[in-house]
């Protein structure tokens, strides 16, 4: 009889499939966790980024360079100060200060509500914009001109110009000139910038904390994330504890402000005193003693050498190099090397050519016994953290009027001012030192001066 044998069983065990479940899980689980770590570290990523963006939009980058020049910019560079809030980089005008939850100034001033104070670009948030603001004698802080008034009873331009046309001198522009942080979303929501965890709050820092300490006439500042549980970790390192620790970027006084204790400025003065008929020949300004010799011994007494030759009484080239006469070297400039009288001028010498000073007359020199003293002063502008033109005077100093380049260094009594666009002017000292005096020289302007934080000031071109 035949039988049909029995089929043979074909599958998986229960423990072979309970085998493969649980590896299949505990891979699911390391994708898992893999794939919520590059979660966190991309928001991580963000956080920093977004710390430095702050920073960049507060003091620029002052290590990058922009066709040769140090890039100073940011909030600090047009304001003269640190923002109060993270909201002052995007918007400045019309918010309330403690609460952005209240956009109108009628609840955000109610003590029952926002009860705080409403910021505008105006001092007196009744006048919207520059020119009804200024004219009821208000601050200003949006673009505008800084300056002064030649009458001093008005302290802003369009009081000034209202009063007296063409008195109002502009030294320097700044004011809010944002948004220095680029956003797609309203300022007045909570969450507008925030860091990479998406921490908010409704005080106009989107989360951030902002911590301003005082240190001398400004302040330090630190901005902070905190992290993935939006606690406060004291002593835990930026992303550390699963990124809980908490990060920060620091502004400190040294990074936008500029002690000052002297400038030197180099300009050419003007002639003053007696004049006295001389003879177009070599000389030294010291006649009455044995060192007029020569122009080295002259000059290494620290007199001041005239004429082209370089030894005493000859007044062109021929008779100061003839070996017989002079046996010395002609210079047709004062400056020894300037080739052309146009070159001699512009350098600010004096041309002799072969003959002697250009030409073979003469009529008149300054008499160096003779030279009139100048006293004289300068002026550094600067913008204040109050939105006003600040100025800082240096101590008087005098000069003499010898008609000569010269460098001259003026002291301050060590004194602070904001990094970015700022300005000076030198001035006549009659009795004070005010931006109303006569210019020194008179046909000088008040010229920009850049400064640089944690760099010296050079020598400045007046």
């Amino acid at each position: 009889m035949y039988s049909i044998p029995p089929k043979k069983q074909i599958g998986f065990t229960l423990i072979e499939m309970m085998m493969v479940l649980l590896i299949i899980g505990a891979t699911m689980k390391i994708v898992a966790v893999s794939f919520e770590d590059i979660g966190f570290s991309a928001r991580y990523e963000q956080t920093i980024s977004r710390l430095d963006s702050i920073r960049q939009a507060i003091v620029g980058n002052p290590k990058r360079t922009i066709n040769g020049q140090p890039d100073i910019s940011g909030f600090v560079s047009d304001m003269g100060r640190l923002p109060i809030n993270v909201r002052e980089l995007i918007h400045l005008d019309g918010y309330c200060l403690a609460d952005n939850s209240w956009d109108n100034e009628t609840e955000c001033i109610n003590v029952a509500k926002g009860n705080s104070t409403w910021v505008a670009l105006c001092s007196d948030n009744s006048f919207p914009d520059k020119d009804s603001c200024e004219i009821n004698n208000k601050i200003w802080s949006g673009r505008k001109s800084f300056g002064f008034c030649l009458n001093n009873t008005f302290s802003n331009e369009k009081t000034c110009e209202n009063n007296n046309v063409g008195d109002w001198q502009v030294i320097f522009y700044g004011g809010w000139n944002g948004p220095y942080l680029t956003v797609s979303d309203s300022p007045d929501k909570a969450d507008t910038y925030t860091d990479g965890w998406g921490n908010e709050s409704a005080d106009n820092n989107y989360g951030w904390d902002l911590n301003h300490t005082v240190a001398g006439s400004y302040q330090n500042l630190e901005i902070m994330s905190l992290g993935k549980n939006a606690a406060d970790d004291l002593g835990v390192d930026c992303g550390a504890n699963e990124y809980d620790g908490d990060c920060l970027n620091s502004i400190s006084v040294d990074d936008y402000v500029i002690n000052i204790s002297s400038i030197t400025a180099m300009f050419q003065k003007d002639y003053g005193g007696t004049t006295a008929i001389i003879p177009p020949v070599s000389f030294c300004s010291n006649s009455s003693t044995a060192n007029n010799a020569s122009r080295a011994v002259c000059e290494g007494a620290s007199f001041e050498w005239f004429g082209g030759c370089d030894v005493q009484g000859y007044f062109n080239k021929a008779d100061c190099e003839d070996v017989l006469l002079g046996n010395s070297t002609w210079y047709n400039c004062a400056d020894k090397v300037s080739p052309t009288e146009s070159i001699c001028v512009a350098a600010g010498s004096v041309w002799y050519g072969t003959i002697g000073y250009g030409t073979d007359t003469w009529t008149k020199f300054y008499l160096p016994t003779s030279y009139t003293s100048k006293s004289i002063c300068m002026i550094l502008f600067y913008r204040k953290d109050d939105g006003t033109t600040g100025q800082h005077k240096s101590t008087t100093l005098s000069i003499k009027e010898t008609g000569s380049y010269e460098s001259v260094k003026f002291n301050f009594p060590s004194v602070d001012i904001p990094f970015g666009n700022n300005a000076m002017g030198i001035y006549e000292y009659d009795i004070d030192c005010n931006p109303d005096n006569t210019k020194y020289p008179s046909d000088r302007k008040v010229i920009s001066v850049l400064f640089t934080p944690r760099k010296t000031i050079n020598t400045i071109n007046w």
